[in-house]
């Protein structure tokens, strides 16, 4: 994906949603220069912006909820885009069904990635999504 193809169709403070190569994306300016990061967010989501936008003026969930799913693309790095290393992946462990948290792609296994359970040690593969 190549952020310039990014069509933004409507406006909030450092932050927009709009469509970006037919998927619908949150667009939020980050660092020193506002390098813009683009997230994948639902219709519904797209649909009520106007109601989440201001929420950092009380509260940030769905900001949060959507700048913690993959980056799908970045004004940093275009091609090739390494996510910084707040941006997890979410696993129930196989064994206790603890929610794991793990750095996706950590230890690549194919279409599949290793994934280690903080709470009980058990060791198991997610799919990647």
């Amino acid at each position: 994906m190549d952020y310039k193809n990014y069509e933004r169709l409507k406006e909030g403070p450092y932050q927009s949603v709009g469509i970006l190569e037919g998927v619908y994306v949150f667009e939020i300016l980050t660092g020193i220069a506002d390098t813009p990061e683009y997230y994948r967010i639902t219709k519904e989501e797209f649909d009520t912006y106007e109601q989440w936008k201001t929420e950092w003026i009380t509260d940030l969930n769905t900001l949060y909820t959507i700048v913690n799913r993959k980056c799908i693309c970045s004004g940093y790095n275009r091609t090739n885009f390494t996510p910084r290393n707040y941006h997890f992946d979410v696993a129930a462990c196989t064994t206790c069904g603890h929610e794991t948290v793990s750095l996706v792609g950590n230890i690549p296994l194919g279409n599949s990635y290793e994934v280690k359970c903080s709470q009980c040690g058990n060791t198991f593969t997610k799919l990647k999504e």
